[in-house]
């Protein structure tokens, strides 16, 4: 895995069982915050015909 680039990478989702991994962009309003590996992230909006998720930070405080 690698940190986002331009609001942009790849994420991991555990989906019954499988790790299955997505194209992903941030969301508008979090598309100029850094995103690390290990970050968790929502997902907001998923694209199935492009295999694409829109997510947005967690924040420290949500995950508390």
């Amino acid at each position: 895995a690698a940190p986002f680039v331009n609001g942009r990478g790849i994420v991991s989702i555990n989906r019954e069982g499988r790790l299955v991994q997505l194209s992903a962009r941030l969301s508008d309003a979090h598309a100029a915050l850094p995103v690390k590996v290990g970050d968790r992230l929502r997902i907001e909006d998923v694209d199935a015909a492009r295999e694409r998720v829109t997510v947005s930070i967690i924040s420290k405080e949500e995950l508390s």
